[in-house]
């Protein structure tokens, strides 16, 4: 800690205060939430004065400080957003105002994301392992060392630069997919969707075979067994994931034949909240049953020398990027109709020029994942470096 910084207590710029206010059953009221690991406050849910049970509350404004007193320890603090204005919370929520003339608001912003709070939290956290609950005289007493205001200000603007750059560079890879999702889906158009007279044609109902899951109960589910590949199975990338899997009777895998998956087996959500949503099935999550609200698409025998299933996969891929066109009920509930697709017409080429489409279609989506890459790894690198400047930042060393 650098010298001529001040020794503060949390309380010298920190002040509780309590706006009481009387619940009115006629009033609607906003609720707040305050996230765990220092992952921002935010709205609740608005509800009815008649719904809310305990009618002294407390009203909060924006750009006060709230804490969780229960789980404080954990993260669980930060600043009153603006749309939040005039909001309620209950007593188990202390509020605070800041001193600005001894922590400029930016500076404290920064402060609050940082270690110093949630340490200061954890030492002042007392009780019992389950049910530790801050203690804010503790947690005021709390000694923390402040630069001048002139000097959180040059920081607070180092700060800044840095999370700039950062922003540029996030903005840079984003563009980059945006610009190559652009290019595969003006290249699915040209194959798919413009007139091609010297291909072949066939239609959906002639060459595609569509088998339905099966609505396995809840109450068969098994810790161990066969896998059941559910909707929420699927990833947006259309890989399968059993990291939430359920599991049936191993019985059940002859017993239910005709819902047995296989290596190379293309699925499409038909019905819900994702429908559109396409998957492909591999070995390693063999074997699996079909469950409901998926179809599973095959090119049919007479077909199979005729189109590729990489070429069936990215022509049902074009049709689903059109979700506004899906059928909906009343209530806006997304489904899809066989009846609609057996209208549709395939239109494909030779199988050598097939597989010169597939390969280029690959590519372009190899490189948006290699992208997804960077960005995962481009992430981790910005957490680290903004943890390592806001560590620098409160010691004196930025």
């Amino acid at each position: 800690m650098v010298s001529n910084w001040q020794k503060y207590k949390i309380g010298d710029f920190l002040t509780q205060t309590k706006s009481v206010v009387s619940i009115i059953d006629v009033a609607d009221y906003k609720q707040v939430k305050v996230r765990l690991n220092n992952q921002g406050v935010f709205l609740r849910c608005t509800k009815r004065g008649s719904e809310i049970a305990t009618k002294k509350q407390y009203i909060v404004h924006g750009g006060q400080f709230i804490i969780s007193r229960i789980d404080a320890r954990n993260g669980a603090f930060g600043l009153i957003p603006n749309t939040l204005e005039g909001a309620i919370v209950t007593g188990d929520f202390p509020v605070f105002n800041c001193n600005t003339k001894i922590i400029l608001s930016d500076y404290f912003t920064y402060l609050i994301k940082s270690n110093v709070l949630l340490e200061a939290c954890i030492q002042s956290s007392k009780g019992t392992t389950n049910r530790k609950r801050l203690n804010e005289n503790i947690f005021l007493s709390f000694g923390v060392s402040l630069p001048s205001l002139t000097e959180q200000k040059r920081i607070v603007k180092k700060i800044k630069e840095i999370e700039d750059k950062v922003s540029i560079s996030k903005i840079t890879t984003k563009e980059r997919i945006k610009y190559l999702e652009g290019v595969l889906i003006s290249e699915l158009a040209s194959i798919y969707d413009d007139s091609h007279p010297a291909w072949n044609q066939c239609s959906f109902v002639d060459c595609v075979k569509v088998d339905r899951g099966y609505a396995f109960k809840s109450t068969d589910y098994r810790n161990e067994g066969v896998f059941l590949l559910r909707v929420s199975d699927i990833k947006q990338d259309g890989a399968i994931s059993r990291s939430d899997a359920k599991y049936l009777p191993k019985e059940f895998f002859t017993t239910y034949e005709d819902y047995q998956l296989y290596d190379g087996d293309l699925l499409l959500v038909m019905v819900g909240g994702t429908t559109g949503k396409i998957g492909y099935v591999t070995n390693d999550v063999l074997p699996a049953l079909l469950n409901q609200n998926i179809w599973r698409l095959k090119v049919k025998k007479e077909y199979l020398t005729k189109i590729e299933k990489d070429f069936l996969k990215y022509w049902i891929l074009n049709n689903q990027r059109k979700v506004k066109e899906h059928q909906t009920d009343g209530t806006g509930y997304q489904y899809l109709r066989q009846a609609d697709y057996n209208k549709l017409t395939i239109q494909f080429p030779d199988v050598v020029y097939q597989k010169e489409i597939i390969k280029k279609i690959f590519m372009i989506k190899e490189k948006i994942r290699g992208i997804e890459v960077e960005i995962k790894k481009e992430t981790v690198y910005f957490n680290a470096l903004n943890s390592s400047v806001l560590a620098g930042a409160f010691s004196g060393q930025l």
